[in-house]
């Protein structure tokens, strides 16, 4: 395989999800399990297989004895019904009679009536395939042949046949012809008698038909591979068919010879079993054995079983290959994961997991991750944060150095102008005072009422007053019941401150501006505008930018306290959905916009 090829394979190994690999794990423990269980079962089934199969194989044969039993009788019944039949009692007197030598015709005739008779009677017959006929007088024979494999002049010139006959006195004898290698050929023989002078006539000879005699035995028995033999009382086999090999097939006869009559027995040989049912055939001694061995009976049982143990044996290392490749998969990535969670939580940040994996595994890799990242994000912004505020912290304690020695000499520029009776340098210093106290916030307040708010905006306008005189003019629109209300400690004077040093302080002519304050529902709504120069759009749209990210611009580094400084802290305080919003055109002011979450019952802010 191809390098190329084994990616394509990994890839597609790794978009199946999880659940399916887990669901092909617990197939292949469930298909094991279950042959596992199947072999044990096979093993208990087939103890109890066998005893029912043996019980079953004594029923068979005791039942087969008996229909070979009853057959035979037939045989025997069929044969007697010619000795009442006229036909041969009529030929016999017309061989005493004697014929005409010099009229050949006759006897042909005669011959050939015979003969018919004894072809109508084979042909009539289920039982019999061959039939000869011999007179006492001048040892006439005539046969009639529907078995071209017998030699009927042979038969019916065997001397052996009929005299057999004369020693029965009129009982049937059975004939037993050996075959090299084959069964014996049956034949029925007996005397035909006259009815009433009981003078004999004649000896009949009938070969029976070995199928109809042996035909029902394959059907009968359940099993077409027993090994089934048919004994007559001297021993000779006049019926066989034998599945067994020429070992098994000696073992068996030995069985046969050191058993009883009408049993069931058993024998080891090999590692198999070899079980013997035989029955003896009720009036002719004859004997009829089934043999069966373990290993036959459970053949098609242990094909089965083989089969499946074969398969597992093949598929089996595909399967444990796969099962630990699976393990694995699964197993070390959550392991890596582990380790990797570890190492962030001993501060070592940054951490990521490299993958080219599509399933659940993969979704967490990229989830941990993005998480990596953010944690690393947030750290670095806190670490920032924390810097800049450090420097914040520098920055207010440099600038609250010594804050007594700061107004107490404002103090005494204050009882110094009012010694020289310079009324407007006092109120000067009062106001800057009073914003200087505000900006240091020595009883660290962090909310303050309006009304607080308004008086440092009082203070402030008075020293913008006293600066730029009637050229700057500052008007205020507030709600009584927002008085009250506490917002945070210079929340509106920087943008005041912001409006006059952008917008004002530059315009020929000055300016106003207007401080709005006003409850409308459950927000609290301040706006503060003026019709300064405004802000182009291009630095608006800067202006915007930073506040929407967050950043320090232009403008902060102009006050002491900027309008991103207000920003922020609108922000921090209630939430990222507030701030402010500013709307400027150039050459005709702008609008600052800042709406807070009013409380009406506790008449406070947060």
């Amino acid at each position: 395989m191809s390098f190329k090829g084994f990616k394509k394979i990994k890839k597609l190994y790794y978009s199946i999800s999880i659940k399916s690999k887990l669901n092909m794990l617990i197939f292949v423990l469930m298909a094991y399990s279950f042959i596992f269980m199947a072999y044990f079962g096979y093993k208990s089934y087939a103890s109890v297989f066998k005893e029912k199969s043996t019980e079953n194989l004594v029923k068979n044969v005791e039942g087969l004895s008996t229909i070979l039993s009853d057959r035979l009788d037939n045989v025997i019944k069929n044969s007697a019904k010619i000795l009442i039949d006229d036909k041969l009692y009529n030929a016999h007197e017309t061989l005493k009679a004697g014929f005409d030598d010099s009229i050949l015709s006759n006897y042909q005739t005669f011959k050939s009536d015979i003969e018919i008779y004894l072809g109508s009677y084979v042909a009539s017959s289920r039982e019999f395939d061959f039939m000869a006929f011999r007179f006492n007088i001048n040892n006439a024979t005539y046969y009639a042949d529907d078995n071209f494999e017998l030699d009927s002049e042979s038969i019916a010139s065997n001397n052996e046949l009929f005299q057999l006959a004369k020693n029965s006195s009129g009982n049937p004898i059975w004939y037993f012809q050996k075959q090299e290698g084959k069964p014996a050929k049956i034949f029925l023989i007996r005397e035909v008698l006259n009815r009433t002078s009981n003078e004999v006539l004649g000896t009949l000879v009938c070969k029976v038909n070995e199928d109809y005699l042996f035909g029902t035995i394959h059907d009968f028995l359940t099993y077409n591979i027993q090994n089934v033999s048919i004994y007559n009382e001297k021993g000779l086999t006049l019926y066989s068919y034998n599945t067994f090999n020429e070992d098994y097939k000696k073992a068996s006869e030995e069985l046969l010879k050191k058993s009883k009559p009408n049993g069931f027995y058993s024998e080891s040989y090999n590692g198999d079993t070899i079980y013997l049912a035989y029955n003896e055939i009720p009036k002719l001694n004859w004997k009829l054995a089934v043999f069966i061995s373990s290993n036959q009976l459970l053949a098609d049982m242990k094909k089965v079983l083989y089969t499946i143990l074969i398969l597992c044996l093949i598929t089996l290392p595909i399967w444990l290959v796969l099962i630990y490749t699976i393990y694995r998969d699964i197993i070390n990535p959550i392991y890596l994961l582990v380790d990797s969670m570890d190492k962030i939580e001993k501060g070592n940040t940054g951490i990521t997991v490299s993958h080219d994996r599509h399933d659940e595994l993969g979704y967490v890799f990229k989830t941990f991750n993005r998480m990596s990242e953010e944690i690393t994000r947030l750290i670095n912004k806190v670490y920032k944060e924390s810097l800049m505020m450090k420097d914040a912290q520098i920055k207010a304690l440099q600038a609250q150095i010594n804050p007594h020695f700061l107004c107490n000499t404002l103090e005494t520029i204050n009882w110094k102008a009012k010694l020289y009776g310079v009324d407007d340098i006092s109120e000067m210093v009062t106001a800057l005072s009073s914003i200087i106290d505000a900006n240091l916030d020595r009883n660290n307040e962090k909310m303050i009422p309006i009304r607080r708010e308004l008086e440092y905006i009082d203070n402030y306008n008075l020293l913008i007053q006293k600066r730029f005189g009637k050229k700057i003019t500052f008007i205020k629109s507030i709600d009584d019941a927002a008085l009250d209300y506490r917002i945070p400690m210079l929340l509106i004077q920087p943008l005041i401150e912001n409006s006059i040093y952008h917008g004002l302080e530059t315009k020929k002519g000055g300016g106003t501006v207007e401080l709005i304050i006003s409850i409308e529902e459950d927000m609290l709504l301040i706006i503060v505008a003026d019709d300064g120069k405004g802000i182009d759009d291009n630095t608006l749209k800067k202006l915007k930018q930073s506040m929407e990210e967050n950043v320090e611009n232009q403008y902060e580094s102009r006050t002491k306290i900027g309008i991103m400084n207000v920003h922020r802290r609108i922000k921090l305080i209630y939430g990222s959905e507030f701030g402010l919003n500013i709307f400027s055109e150039s050459g005709k002011g702008t609008t600052i916009i800042l709406k807070l979450p009013f409380n009406e019952d506790q008449g406070v802010g947060i």
